[in-house]
């Protein structure tokens, strides 16, 4: 898609009223105990012990997982997909205007757990 700075294979983000932000993305992550927020790749990145969520673009958020695939074969409307188009198994890009804030707490709470470990 020209002028377009969508990833490779990744469908275009369906923007609506209840969309979720990095603002909410934020206040998420900082819910959860022993949590630092950086910046990498000039985005907002959170650790535990190691990182386990940042921002990928202003829409997306990328999560290490690791049941990526199949989280992303198992979603009914896509919200979730494969950053490389590789069958990356350590990392699902989360498309924010796809998911609701359940469904957004409900991914975070494993790899969050895992980088603590």
């Amino acid at each position: 898609m020209r002028g377009s700075n969508r990833a490779a294979g990744r469908p275009a983000v369906c923007r609506h009223s209840t969309a979720l932000s990095k603002s909410d993305v934020r206040a998420l992550c900082l819910g959860f105990p022993d949590l630092v927020e950086k910046i990498r790749w000039r985005q907002p990145a959170w650790f535990a012990r190691t990182m386990f969520a940042r921002m990928y673009d202003e829409d997306t958020l990328s999560v290490k997982s690791e049941e990526s695939l199949a989280l992303i074969h198992a979603q009914a409307e896509p919200s979730l997909v494969d950053p490389y188009g590789r069958g990356d198994e350590s990392t699902v890009l989360v498309l924010l205007g796809r998911i609701d804030r359940a469904e957004l707490e409900e991914l975070l709470i494993e790899p969050y757990r895992l980088a603590s470990i």
